[in-house]
Formats: structure tokens, sequence, C-alpha cells
């Protein structure tokens, strides 16, 4: 399989299925909290020690294997494409066909590649905020830690929870 040069996942040795995501939006601080919870499973025939997502400038405030806590690495940060972080399977979960739950508590600032934050001046009405995502080409991973290369495909369903003034719309390509 061909390697995706801007990404550091590792889509041929670990298939990341299905995406559960619940995203607040605090908009007094510009700040996105993120809850993903992926169905993932070892596909590498021998196997597969890690789990490798794309991260840009996120905070991991946690990170769970099948429920139970791991301690996960950071690697080094490239302006452009973020930083890998590695999540260690358990002994028991590497085999090839091996099935797991990963999941990834984060949080995304302001300032971030992803997001666009307008406040209440800049939009038609001038009354509340706007917030809006652009997560293509390459720039999910500075929503949440993922594998944020066109070579790993799953399902997903998500839950954004905002204020009452506010609407939740979420879009996908077919």
């Amino acid at each position: 399989m061909p390697t995706d040069s801007s990404s550091a996942s590792n889509p041929a040795e670990v298939a990341l299925e299905h995406l559960s995501l619940t995203l607040d939006v605090e908009f007094a601080s510009s700040t996105l909290r993120a809850l993903a919870s992926w169905r993932g499973r070892v596909v590498a025939e021998q196997g597969a020690a890690a789990v490798v997502l794309d991260a840009k400038k996120l905070e991991v405030s946690a990170m769970l294997v099948n429920g139970e806590a791991v301690t996960f690495t950071l690697g080094e940060e490239s302006e452009l494409f973020g930083c890998p972080l590695k999540v260690p399977l358990p002994e028991a979960l590497q085999a090839h066909g091996s099935r797991f739950e990963l999941q990834v508590h984060s949080e995304a600032g302001p300032s971030l590649s992803a997001v666009q934050w307008l406040p209440a001046e800049q939009t038609a009405g001038k009354v509340h905020p706007y917030l809006f995502t652009q997560c293509q080409a390459i720039h999910t991973r500075a929503l949440l830690p993922c594998m944020d290369t066109p070579s790993a495909k799953y399902t997903f369903k998500a839950a954004v929870r905002v204020p009452n003034w506010a609407t939740a719309l979420m879009g996908r390509a077919a």
C-alpha cells in the first residue's frame, strides 16, 4: 500500500472502522472539546503494536483502549502536518484481527487550521458569534486526532452540542 507523505498514521496496520464523535462548542473561549470513540481492528498480518494518529495543535487529556487508560506519545511537531500521536495497544490486542475501542478526549483552541471563529460583530445579525470548520485537505487532525489520509475510510455518527441560540449543521461527502 502506498504511503501518504502528509500523514504519519498507520492505516495499513490498523483500520479505524467507525467513529462516534461528540463535540462541545464553547463560544466564550473559542474552544471545541471532543470525545472521539473509534472502533478499530488490527489488519496487518504481522499484527500491530500501536495505533498512530495524526494530530495538530490539540490538547489530548485522556486516551483509553477498551476502557483502560493508556500512555500515549506525541512525536515531533511539523508546522504543516502536526505530529504523530502514538497509542500503544495492549499485548492481547496486537494480533491480526484483534478488535478494540479507542477513546480520545481532546480540546481544540481558537487558532486552529480547521476552525474559524467569527465574533458577533462579523455576522449578519451582529448578535451571536459564528463558527465553521473546514477539514479538507489535511485539517481534520486539527479538530480531533485521526488517520487524516484518504486511504483511511470509516463510518461515523456525531453529536454537536451548542448553546440554545445556535444551530449545528454537519455535512459530508457521500
